[in-house]
């Protein structure tokens, strides 16, 4: 099996400007993991991945943003029947681990899951009654 690593940025590959072409032309499985702000407020009618370019059979898409939970990127990978996944259970696990570094107790893992999920769905409608002018 081929390994390859390719690393792409929306404006360069190796100090040259980035095209269609260049994502048209990853044609082979991918990890596509977003480390941009493209995708969260105040971009977030915006996608990393160009308009017109459809994301490559057989990819996993992680976005690292995780509020909004549901991205542009992360809705046309849902839309493509690719696994893809958001950013919040990593911001959950750093927390987990900063915890138990700074306290030298064990993480409420769970509670820490759920209170993420809770304040994330209501800095979501926040953020939509904000944008409608509810």
């Amino acid at each position: 099996m081929r390994q390859v690593i390719a690393l792409v940025s929306r404006v360069y590959i190796k100090g040259h400007p980035v095209g269609r072409k260049t994502f048209a032309a990853l044609n082979f499985p991918l990890l596509i993991v977003n480390a941009t702000p493209v995708g969260m407020l105040p971009f977030l009618d915006q996608s990393p991945w160009p308009a017109g370019v459809e994301l490559p059979e057989g990819s996993f898409i992680y976005d690292l943003i995780y509020n909004p939970s549901e991205t542009m990127l992360l809705k046309a990978a849902r839309a493509a029947a690719l696994p893809a996944i958001s950013g919040g259970g990593m911001l959950v696990a750093q927390a987990a681990l900063a915890f138990s570094l700074w306290t030298g107790q064990p993480s409420p893992v769970q509670v820490m899951r759920v209170a993420f999920d809770r304040h994330i769905k209501l800095s979501q409608k926040k953020d939509l009654d904000l944008q409608t002018g509810r």
